[in-house]
């Protein structure tokens, strides 16, 4: 048994149908198994969503060497009364030592019985003989950083040939399913109506976790999908979503850097549950062939699968329709699931619909040919976006060197991969001033991952018929300052990055147009006339009084304080900040004496660019504010404490506060 960390599995069990009724699910759940034996694991250690202990500091082993199965509703007894478990009491004391070990209140409970989160998966893995098995509880504060350490304590056994899973749900919220088929015992997987938006956007939150993230970076995006906004939407609950965390502990150390998930199969049911199940790492060993050649002839017909050169296949197995759907369950997949394949690899994606979306090589071409015949086939040579043949079909899919077409463009092919830890996604499209060493003059951008948007290059064959006058978005975007498209109506700006998000998630954003964010220089986004400052903390001003000798000012509470700042010492966090020259009183005489601070210090504060000036002699009601407001930004205020001390009476600081303000990367959200 080699001692390369075995791979890790977060299931989604679903509801007890996916034991009582077959799905692409369940063959997934198979394969994986076979995979397991065909590289002999030792055993199995799980956590389900249905078991959980209380107590601060606790989780339970079982321990009991005669469990029983708890009943499955809706399924027919013969698909489990038979089905002989097998605990591992030796797996489940090094469980225990592992736990105890990482500070964990761990103990075995030698009554629990099973019950079918965790042995309905073990009875579609393992479907002849169940192999040695350890189940582990969650705790009741499902507490998500607890969780995730629990996984990492098991990570070891990895390393000695056992197989971790979690067994929760990507979707699960029992509130928001329609049951009445289940409960009427019929088909369980018809889905008569779309699953609802709010468990689309949460599914696809955890795929895009699950495939962007790795190691740490996978601990952390995994947490913060608990304050995702569809979140609670998603799970009404806890409970199923904990496994997750256990899996990302177990699959998540330094260790496992560049070790991503990927998604194997997936099965809506009851509307909205969505089983999604996710593999990270690969064995040594595969049981399922990874050569066309290895293929059986009797199996080989309807499997999608590449014969060319290496090429990028995209592919779509969405119905056309929703009642047309060729799948027991809405066969939902986004468009930009991407697969390298080289010559004679099968393509791990299977395709109902149409093929979408191959990058090529020079003087290649892709044909599509439905189910290995000639006689239904199409080449893409079209300028267009997908290639496709009515047939309700799967595809096989080839890229063949033959002579590119002068007008193909291959628009969709470039993607931009955006991890949980990234703070440039679609929902922000911040606006920022960049140049490069190969373009020094300095353009707006925006940023979306770990690139760059240069707007004036996006905007410079483009129209768009909102502004007045001959002004084009192009000429707006190709200056050094975003004064003037800050200055644009606010409905005209919400339009325009709406526009670009459609556009980058559409993947029509030219790649000449994107540019690696470490190759770019950021200058200051807008050019400053005017800076002040607020006091607008009420804590702030509770901790800051008494080191002033005295208490809140009463005026505090009917406006907040301000000074003028200093716009000519704003600076991007990236430049220096210079220790400030002044009169300070001398520690030991008490006298003025001129020298260096020796008592700096910043505090994070949120500048706020006003886009709109109002004229000298105007107000603006609070109800038109926000018309004013163009974008925010992170800055560090930094001040000279003892600088500060001497200037303060009777007009108030001076140089103290105004020798340096650093606003981060500056971007503007």
């Amino acid at each position: 048994m080699s001692t390369e960390p075995t791979p890790v599995h977060f299931f989604s069990h679903g509801s007890t149908m996916m034991l009582g009724e077959e799905s692409t699910s369940a063959d997934y759940w198979k394969k994986c198994g076979a995979e397991a034996l065909a590289n002999g694991i030792k055993g199995v250690v799980m956590m389900g969503a249905h078991w959980d202990c209380s107590g601060l500091n606790k989780i339970q082993v079982t321990m009991n060497p005669n469990p029983n199965k708890s009943p499955v509703a809706y399924v027919h007894p013969s698909k489990y009364v038979d089905y002989e478990l097998a605990p591992d009491l030796e797996l489940g004391q090094k469980c225990l030592d592992l736990l105890n070990k990482d500070g964990f209140d761990a103990s075995a409970n030698k009554r629990f019985d099973w019950i079918h989160d965790t042995y309905l998966i073990l009875i579609r893995m393992f479907p002849k003989k169940c192999p040695p098995t350890t189940i582990i509880s969650a705790n009741s504060r499902f507490d998500p950083h607890f969780h995730m350490r629990v996984g990492a304590a098991l990570r070891p056994l990895r390393e000695q040939g056992y197989l971790i899973i979690g067994t929760g749900g990507a979707v699960h919220n029992l509130y928001r399913n329609l049951w009445a088929p289940m409960l009427n015992y019929s088909d369980n997987f018809a889905q008569l109506t779309p699953p609802g938006d709010w468990a689309v956007d949460f599914r696809q939150a955890v795929e895009d976790a699950i495939v962007n993230n790795s190691g740490p970076a996978l601990r952390r995006a995994i947490t913060r999908l608990m304050k995702h906004p569809k979140f609670r939407e998603a799970h009404a609950t806890d409970d199923h979503f904990m496994a997750a965390l256990f899996v990302a502990g177990a699959v998540g150390s330094e260790q496992d850097k560049g070790v991503y998930g990927k998604l194997g199969a997936e099965t809506w049911e009851l509307t909205n549950m969505c089983n999604s199940q996710f593999t990270f790492g690969e064995w040594s060993k595969g049981a399922s062939p990874d050569k066309v050649d290895e293929i059986p002839s009797t199996h080989k017909n309807g499997l999608l699968f590449h014969v060319g050169s290496q090429g990028i296949l995209r592919a779509s197995r969405r119905a056309i329709d929703w009642f047309k759907s060729i799948y027991e369950n809405f066969p939902f997949h986004p468009h930009d699931r991407d697969e390298y394949v080289t010559p004679g690899e099968i393509v791990k994606l299977e395709i109902g619909i149409w093929a979408m979306g191959v990058e090529y090589e020079a003087g290649e071409s892709m044909k599509v040919v439905h189910d290995n015949s000639p006689d239904l086939q199409r080449e893409f040579k079209e300028d267009n976006e997908f290639a496709s043949l009515a047939s309700h079909r799967r595809h096989q899919v080839s890229i063949e060197n033959s002579i590119r077409p002068k007008n193909f463009t291959a628009k969709m092919a470039f993607k931009i991969s955006v991890s949980m830890d990234s703070p440039f996604t679609l929902d922000n499209i911040p606006f920022g001033v960049i140049s490069t060493e190969s373009d020094p003059k300095p353009r707006c951008a925006t940023a979306l991952g770990d690139y760059a948007i240069d707007l004036a290059a996006y905007w410079k064959d483009r129209t768009y018929t909102q502004l007045d006058g001959n002004k084009s978005l192009y000429d707006i975007f190709n200056q050094g300052s975003l004064n003037e498209f800050a200055a644009l109506d606010p409905s005209i700006r919400s339009d325009v990055r709406k526009h670009l998000a459609i556009e980058l998630a559409a993947r029509n954003v030219p790649k000449t147009c994107a540019i690696p964010l470490k190759s770019v220089k950021m200058h200051r986004p807008m050019a400053i006339g005017g800076f002040v400052d607020f006091l607008c903390s009420l804590e702030h001003c509770k901790n800051c009084a008494p080191l002033a000798g005295g208490a809140v000012s009463n005026n505090f509470y009917y406006a907040p304080s301000v000074y003028n700042g200093r716009t000519s010492s704003i600076v991007l966090s990236s430049e220096p900040v210079q220790r400030p020259h002044g009169i300070i009183y001398d520690p030991v005489t008490k006298e003025p004496t001129f020298c260096p601070s020796k008592k700096m210090d910043f505090e994070l504060e949120m500048g706020i660019f006003v886009s709109k000036p109002v004229p000298i002699g105007e107000r603006i009601s609070i109800e038109d504010a926000a018309n004013h407001i163009f974008g925010f930004v992170l800055l560090n205020d930094w001040s000279a404490r003892d600088l500060q001390a001497f200037e303060m009476n009777p007009l108030g600081p001076f140089h103290s506060k105004g020798f340096g303000t650093s606003s981060r990367h500056g971007s503007l959200l």
